[in-house]
């Protein structure tokens, strides 16, 4: 498998130096994860993350403000529009979602569009992708980021269906 890769050979000297050097690469690449991680920029988004949805959610007042309104003894009333308007956001999404179709060039190429374009469509109705394309979509429109993780063209080992995974936020 090293003779494709990289023209190391199996058991010599050269592919114990690839392995030294992956092990060194991944190490240099753990460093820079946990370095951005722990960044300034990082950590003041993922504060400013957790206040959007909690304001998204209707947490929109500050625990000093809470109990301002408790000691002047004032209901605590929000009235959430930014929840309503995110809604009417993601709704449009759902509703103006369109599906892959593959176009031909030339007019020979019909045929093999019309199977590529079958093939689209029955993956993605194999994988169930709409959840994951929503909340990915709802998270964007929150915080300005979103994770969402696809695996092309795989295909999960037991059951053969098309796999994809979200990950969570």
């Amino acid at each position: 498998m090293f003779d494709d890769a990289g023209g190391y050979g199996t058991g010599e000297e050269g592919e114990r130096e690839a392995l030294a050097d992956a092990d060194q690469i991944f190490q240099k690449l753990q460093k820079w994860c946990k370095t951005d991680f722990n960044s300034k920029g990082q950590t003041r988004w993922r504060r400013e993350a957790r206040e959007d949805f909690d304001f998204e959610a209707g947490e929109q007042l500050s625990e000093d403000d809470k109990r301002i309104l408790e000691d002047a003894k004032r209901p605590i009333a929000i009235f959430n529009r930014v929840g309503v308007t995110i809604d009417a956001v993601t709704g449009q999404e759902i509703g103006n979602r369109q599906e892959t179709a593959y176009l031909p060039r030339t007019q020979g190429a019909v045929k093999k569009n019309e199977l590529l374009t079958s093939a689209a469509k029955w993956f993605r109705q194999e994988c169930d992708p709409e959840d994951e394309e929503s909340d990915a979509f709802r998270d964007v429109v929150v915080c300005d980021i979103a994770r969402d993780r696809r695996r092309a063209l795989s295909f999960q080992c037991m059951t053969g269906k098309p796999g994809r995974n979200a990950i969570g936020a």
